[in-house]
């Protein structure tokens, strides 16, 4: 389990979205490439990340997703993990910092994003770490 990285595992190549993007294009987006996230990018780097739990709670308090920009709604800054991190590091942070997703970095450019159930597919032993460390955080 020590010998898969979040590069092993991550989704790839990543999907974006402009900060301008409303929120309906930024589902269609999602959608068509079948992925559960986006980055939102300013045109030179990537500034936050929207998931579809996001659009869901847009949706569910009445908002309009054409009216809502990408800008709006995102998660910033972006929580990265080096793409050379074990399984078990990675999933030590997303415990840690209470998340689904990360962004997998190489140095300073982003190469992809890494959910927990990626993790879980690869390793699902590590379940068990997850749990416990939300306990201990008291999420």
């Amino acid at each position: 389990m020590d010998s898969v990285t979040a590069k092993d595992i991550m989704s790839s190549p990543i999907v974006a979205v402009d900060l301008d993007a409303s929120i309906e294009e930024t589902a269609k987006t999602m959608v068509s490439r079948g992925v559960g996230s986006a980055l939102v990018s300013d045109g030179r780097e990537y500034k936050g990340i929207i998931t579809k739990k996001d659009i869901v709670i847009l949706v569910s308090e009445g908002k309009n997703p054409r009216k809502v920009t990408a800008r709006e709604i995102m998660s910033s800054p972006l929580v990265r993990v080096e793409s050379s991190a074990n399984v078990v590091e990675v999933a030590r942070k997303i415990a840690r910092e209470g998340l689904r997703r990360l962004v997998v970095f190489e140095g300073r450019q982003p190469v992809g994003v890494l959910s927990n159930r990626d993790i879980v597919k690869v390793a699902p032993d590590v379940i068990d770490l997850l749990v416990e460390f939300a306990k201990m955080e008291g999420k």
